[in-house]
């Protein structure tokens, strides 16, 4: 069977198991609704906040629309009682705003599909730890990462994921909801915990459903590099996980252009030594045809070439749309400062004097690389058009 179908008959199955268990969570929202009514405290609206921000995020990531807006939009007003305590009147609203959503058509009973999120590693891929209180979001980033080849362990709590690091192996690579009951950035106070008591580093992808200052700094103190927001695009997700473990991740593309061929194969061999795929080019006229056809994570320019100067190629490479995500860097032995200043005016996004010691050569075409390619995986697909005119 194609993977990708595999893939979207899991995420339907894990879909119709959420469509089946909504009474129960409305259920536990309106009862969490009414203790929020009967005993006003920051305890339990967090608590009844966490319900909501759960039920919304999943249900996006599903697929579930009507349902995700319809909590979020409530998520949002009890997340504001947080600096503005809402009059009894207001804890009524919510209370019965909620006891209201099961008779609006956004829920389908469906037959459950059968299945559970998998709570230990198995298999020879890569091994990700999923932490989050939500087993329907769980079981989803399972059906969507399992087929891919990798190995799937879920925790309910960051309790649990601490309690299993003493008997299993570690992960290669954490998907980390921040809030839980214990706190709204709980998720991110245990792995730092685990970090300082010296667990391994591992690649670290926050997915939350807050998308504020706090919850982003305090992703970033547990050593988040991602951070993305319920309800997660699936095929963003995926790739993004492929990149950062996947053993099949394709090395970054470089085109390097220098008219001089011994400072051209030098340049060259420093990168490859990174394991970079360098397109080497020493004639500038063909920057513009190698950048369409090789779609490079960097373009490293020389300035001072003749024929075709290093920042008349950036100009040229910027005129062009589809290449604008592109990173340019300018290599030259300019000491000016203010000549390699105005040069990022022509579309430059660095400015590296020769010579470049390797490690700084490498470091910084490896850092534009990715960010390259974060940029274009956040890039919407392309939509059709109005036809051209001429």
């Amino acid at each position: 069977m194609n993977p990708i179908d595999t893939i979207h008959d899991r995420l339907a199955a894990v879909a119709a198991d959420f469509r089946a268990g909504l009474p129960e969570r409305l259920a536990a929202l309106r009862r969490q609704a009414e203790i929020a009514l009967r005993t006003p405290a920051a305890r339990e609206d967090h608590r009844l906040y966490g319900l909501l921000h759960s039920l919304a995020g999943t249900a996006g990531t599903l697929g579930q629309h009507s349902v995700a807006a319809a909590a979020q939009a409530l998520a949002e007003r009890v997340e504001a009682w947080v600096d503005d305590p809402p009059s009894p009147g207001g804890r009524e609203a919510i209370a019965e705003a909620i006891a209201r959503l099961d008779t609006e058509g956004l829920w389908v009973d469906v037959v459950p599909a059968s299945g559970a999120a998998p709570s230990g590693f198995e298999g020879a891929g890569a091994r990700i730890a999923v932490i989050d209180d939500d087993p329907c979001f769980s079981q989803a980033l399972a059906a969507l990462l399992e087929p891919r080849g990798y190995q799937i362990a879920c925790y309910h709590r960051p309790a649990e994921f601490e309690a299993a690091r003493r008997h299993d192996p570690p992960p290669e690579l954490l998907l980390l909801d921040l809030d839980f009951p214990e706190g709204p950035i709980a998720g991110a106070e245990t792995v730092a915990t685990l970090h300082a008591q010296g667990m391994p580093r591992v690649a670290v992808v926050c997915i939350s459903r807050h998308d504020d200052m706090t919850a982003r700094l305090a992703a970033h103190r547990a050593g988040a590099g991602h951070y993305l927001v319920k309800p997660v695009d699936a095929e963003r997700l995926g790739a993004l996980v492929d990149e950062l473990v996947g053993h099949g991740a394709a090395p970054l593309r470089v085109l390097l252009v220098d008219n001089d061929r011994y400072a051209l194969h030098a340049h060259q061999a420093m990168l490859e030594s990174a394991g970079i795929d360098v397109l080497p080019c020493h004639e500038p006229m063909d920057v513009l045809a190698m950048a369409r056809e090789h779609r490079p994570d960097v373009t490293v320019l020389d300035v001072y070439m003749p024929e075709v100067s290093g920042l008349e190629a950036a100009a040229v490479l910027r005129s062009d749309e589809s290449l604008a995500w592109m990173p340019i860097i300018f290599l030259s032995a300019e000491p000016d400062a203010r000549k390699r200043s105005r040069a990022l005016a022509y579309g430059g996004d660095q400015f590296l004097v020769k010579p470049v010691a390797p490690a700084e050569f490498r470091e910084a075409v490896v850092a534009r690389g990715h960010r390259a390619r974060v940029l274009k995986r956040m890039m919407p697909p392309a939509r059709s058009r109005p036809a051209p005119f001429e």
